[in-house]
């Protein structure tokens, strides 16, 4: 869990060590703190899109409400998905 930082040599490319032993060019990666904690995110996220619902509806925005409340089905769905399937 963490960022864990590739270089060039990690991903099979060719890199000259800088001056303190390292590549000059690193990848990120966020490795498995996304999926560690999917469900959790995806919990938050619903919740939200209906604080932005509520705020559209409050403001009178209709594309406020539209684009969360869409949203909200799709994260809605993946999170149907994951609980299913254990993941």
């Amino acid at each position: 869990m963490g960022i864990h930082v590739l270089s060039e040599q990690d991903l099979g490319g060719p890199g000259q060590p800088s001056p303190r032993g390292r590549s000059k060019n690193h990848w990120y990666k966020l490795s498995s703190f996304v999926d560690s904690g999917g469900a959790a995110w995806l919990v938050v996220a619903l919740l939200s899109m209906v604080v932005w619902i509520f705020y559209g509806s409050l403001a009178a925005a209709p594309a406020i409400v539209w684009a969360n409340a869409l949203t909200f089905v799709q994260a809605g769905f993946i999170l149907a998905v994951k609980v299913q399937t254990g993941r």
